[in-house]
């Protein structure tokens, strides 16, 4: 009873008088994510498990799990030793094999690095133009006033 009460309606389609289908479902329709991963074939994870004799890459997987690094298995997270968002490729000698508490900490410490990259591209494209920068000088050179009382009139 009360599990029907949690899970999520489904949408329901009805048909209309002119035939077309009408959406009476709840908000409005998502569009599914088209993937752009490419996927890393089993020939090529069972090379990577056989290289690292089935545990995990991870340079600090021992301190994590008591002295020991974890075994991992061709299901567990394979992950690119460098990002492709940092200019990274996709072939095997840039693929390893990490148990799922090496991939978060991998996947945080690049996600970092590659928001750091994106600030550097932004800040190297706000080049101004000659009448930007002297609007800009104009207005950094003004008298700032703290409070409406101490203008003099």
């Amino acid at each position: 009873m009360f599990n029907d009460l949690l899970t999520p309606k489904k949408r329901r389609k009805n048909s209309s008088f002119f035939g077309e289908s009408l959406d009476i479902g709840l908000g409005p329709k998502k569009e599914k994510k088209i993937s752009t991963r490419e996927h890393i074939p089993m020939i090529w994870k069972d090379k990577i498990l056989m290289k690292q004799n089935n545990k995990c890459a991870g340079k600090d997987c021992a301190k994590l799990h008591n002295g020991k690094k974890l075994m991992v298995n061709n299901r567990n997270d394979f992950d690119h030793i460098k990002p492709l968002a940092l200019g990274g490729k996709n072939v095997l000698n840039n693929l390893q094999a990490l148990c799922p508490g090496c991939h978060r900490f991998k996947t945080r410490e690049d996600r970092y690095n590659i928001s750091k990259k994106n600030k550097k591209v932004k800040e190297t494209k706000k080049d101004k133009s000659p009448l930007e920068k002297s609007i800009f000088d104009v207005y950094s050179k003004r008298k700032k006033y703290k409070s409406p009382f101490d203008l003099k009139i």
